[in-house]
């Protein structure tokens, strides 16, 4: 779980009219802007490391998208220490690592949550090879499925730095918002974590430093 205090995990819902919601609804106007000239629909969040806020920016643009109408699928691709299905406190079980380990339909792993316009895939159960169910065809189905249902797919991803995962994640989607923390990214990092974006081949859409 992240260390943001709980009403930062969700603050387009604990409290909309607060600046710091304003701050993401700016977000995601802008996003929306810089996608619309690739024609991006599915967009990662990644950071370079653990606790920089990632996965707290995922699920306020995802639920900012869902405010502003926009049918909106957020995805938990972290299987090693996932965190979504805590913040919206729902269980992990029947989520991805089973979509990609057995034959299930997409469909069959996608959760309702209390808000309006959003859905989620939660992480599932915490697989031994990671690495290799991400790297399946099957991952690839799941984006394409959910881009013929939604307007707008936010893919919460493992730290890009820490293991394959999250390249192999990224390479699946449109475009990246990449994620870093004010007094403890380093330029060193964040120059790393752009690297290794630019290898990729998937363009920032945006970058938001956390804790500022």
């Amino acid at each position: 779980m992240s260390k943001l205090r709980p009403e930062y995990l969700k603050v387009m819902d604990f409290d909309p009219a607060s600046q710091l919601a304003g701050y993401y609804h700016t977000l995601r106007a802008q996003v929306d802007f810089a996608a619309a000239r690739l024609g991006a629909r599915a967009l990662s969040v990644v950071s370079g490391a653990q606790g920089e806020g990632r996965s707290a920016t995922a699920i306020n643009l995802a639920l900012a998208y869902a405010r502003a109408g926009k049918k909106t699928l957020l995805i938990d691709s972290d299987l090693r220490k996932p965190s979504l299905h805590d913040i919206l406190q729902l269980s992990r079980r029947d989520g991805l690592s089973e979509y990609l380990s057995r034959a299930i339909p997409a469909a069959q792993i996608i959760k309702e949550t209390d808000y309006p316009n959003m859905q989620i895939v939660t992480s599932g159960s915490l697989p031994p090879n990671p690495t290799e169910l991400l790297s399946s065809q099957r991952y690839e189905q799941l984006i394409a499925f959910a881009k013929e249902q939604y307007d707008r797919i936010v893919v919460d991803t493992s730290p890009l730095m820490a293991s394959a995962d999250a390249q192999i994640v990224v390479s699946q989607t449109d475009g990246v918002l990449l994620v870093a923390e004010h007094a403890k990214t380093t330029r060193h990092q964040l120059q790393r974590t752009s690297g290794l974006i630019e290898q990729i081949g998937r363009p920032v859409l945006g970058t938001v430093i956390n804790k500022a």
